[in-house]
């Protein structure tokens, strides 16, 4: 299995997926002992949801099976991606099983006093990325996501939402802004030929006209 999850990246996707979901404690263990450098090679990476490879991390957290310092490890790459990217899928309930609550509440914090008071580098970042031609609203929209996910913790804890309410303002002209510098949407007469079957039949005469005069 291992051999197989080497060779290539689809295949490190299945078999983690298959570890994470489809396996017990106990073959999970006896995986690790004929793979000893299995869990070293894990990584984190954004977005959180979509990395088979934090769903392993997770698995191995929940049968105790996971070093605590391969856990101290992914948590600092939580922390890193929070505010990079952000991404804001540690908040998700398998995903925060990986924290405790003070390192919840102190990534938290990085959030509002790193991303949320330099908010305009943020955006700056996402719009440098943006094509120009496809509608604002869906290049930005995870950013939106996680904005409203932070949101929604800042409530639940009992933290001041103002700075978010201004990420959120601020994201939205920007959205807005774009909108106004894309091109026209070309007319539908443009697009498919104006018709102008109307005036060609006044202009042209049948050769018989004079004859039925």
């Amino acid at each position: 299995m291992e051999t197989f999850r080497k060779n290539r990246g689809e295949n490190a996707n299945q078999v983690n997926r298959f570890l994470a979901y489809r396996c017990d404690q106990n073959f999970l263990a006896r995986f690790i002992e004929r793979n000893p450098n299995f869990i070293s090679e894990l990584r984190v990476g954004s977005y959180l949801y979509a990395v088979s490879d934090v769903d392993v991390i997770v698995r191995l957290l929940e049968y105790g099976l996971l070093p605590e310092n391969k856990r101290l490890n992914s948590v600092a790459k939580i922390r890193e991606l929070a505010v990079d990217i952000p991404d804001a899928g540690f908040l998700r309930d398998n995903i925060r099983k990986l924290l405790t609550e003070a390192e919840l509440q102190e990534i938290l914090d990085h959030v509002r006093t790193t991303l949320l008071s330099n908010f305009d580098d943020c955006i700056d970042d996402w719009r440098e990325s943006y094509n120009g031609r496809d509608d604002p609203q869906e290049h930005f929209s995870d950013l939106e996501d996680a904005i409203e996910e932070y949101r929604k913790a800042f409530i639940a804890r009992e933290i001041s939402t103002n700075e978010i309410e201004e990420a959120v303002a601020m994201l939205g002209a920007v959205v807005e802004e774009l909108r106004a510098d894309m091109p026209p949407e070309p007319d539908s007469d443009d697009f498919y030929g104006s018709d102008t079957s109307g005036d060609d039949s006044k202009e042209s005469r049948s050769v018989f006209d004079d004859v039925d005069q």
